[in-house]
């Protein structure tokens, strides 16, 4: 099984102390287990992982299993990204 090469994605360390490590990663396009995976690559062990946006969506204190309705301005945000006009 060939490995698909996806885009770079930025890596930032948010804090260390003695045995633990918290980073963010930007994907700019994610698949099925990537930041698992890339982290047991480098010997890393992933504890916890949390999605904190989606695009420009900030997710902010939405629990697990939750949603919320999108507000205009975000949806006109992501219609511009995906290349659709606003106009109907």
């Amino acid at each position: 099984m060939t490995e698909e090469r996806l885009p770079p994605c930025e890596i930032t360390v948010i804090s260390e102390e003695e045995g633990r490590t918290v980073l963010e990663f930007i994907l700019r396009e994610g698949r099925n287990r990537q930041i698992r995976k890339m982290c047991e690559a480098v010997g890393l062990t992933v504890a916890r992982l949390k999605r904190i946006s989606i695009g420009s969506i900030k997710l902010g204190m939405l629990q697990p299993g939750q949603y919320r309705e999108l507000t205009e301005n975000e949806i006109k945000r992501l219609l511009r990204t995906a290349g659709h006009s606003e106009e109907k």
